[in-house]
């Protein structure tokens, strides 16, 4: 692979928001760049269309969208300048093959039982579909405890090997969509990557 497309992967723009290079990126929160709307919450009762249109009332910046099932990506086409390929869904592969062929930069966020490889090959199915602008979001493994904890040396380790832009799930977003969209699952962020690996913006492995 050439210089310019280790580059040209290693950056993911959604709309006028640049993932992997410059300042940190937030993707739902307090201070968010991005707004993230999970339509699986309210299970294909409340509209793409309706969701989509109650944040962008009080939102002008990039939106996110994560699909409920196939109906909702010609609105997601139409509406959102990303769409996410959520955690409870990653193996999907017919759903996330649709997903790819919208044609817009895809956030793939890891199950917290799903392995490096698998997480991978989700990316490896886009590329399939002509979409090689996917970025990977980790949403951390379930301990012995009951908790789930943020695997940074995956995170590390799945920069390395994919050379794409690594996000980590920060927890919850509590505030958006509107109470009548299903709430955004996950604040993001994302540091500039270091030559060595891509680390939480808040804590470095």
């Amino acid at each position: 692979m050439s210089l310019t497309a280790d580059l040209e992967r290693g950056v993911v723009r959604f709309g006028t928001l640049t993932v992997g290079a410059g300042p940190v990126v937030v993707i739902g929160g307090a201070g968010a760049d991005a707004r993230w709307i999970n339509l699986r919450e309210n299970h294909g009762r409340v509209l793409a269309s309706e969701s989509v249109a109650a944040v962008r009332a009080g939102w002008r910046g990039p939106v996110l969208v994560e699909p409920f099932s196939a109906a909702d990506l010609p609105e997601i086409a139409a509406n959102a300048v990303g769409a996410v390929v959520g955690a409870a869904w990653m193996q999907d592969f017919q759903l996330v093959r649709a997903v790819a062929r919208l044609g817009l930069p895809v956030l793939v966020q890891r199950a917290p039982s799903a392995t490096l490889e698998e997480w991978l090959a989700v990316a490896d199915y886009c590329v399939a579909e002509g979409n090689d602008r996917v970025v990977l979001c980790e949403s951390g493994s379930r301990t012995h405890l009951g908790g789930v904890t943020l695997d940074l040396a995956l995170m590390r380790a799945a920069r390395e090997r994919s050379g794409r832009p690594v996000l980590a799930d920060l927890g919850g977003d509590p505030a958006w969509p509107p109470p009548r969209s299903p709430p955004a699952p996950t604040g993001c962020s994302c540091p500039p990557a270091p030559p060595s690996g891509r680390p939480s913006p808040s804590t470095r492995p």
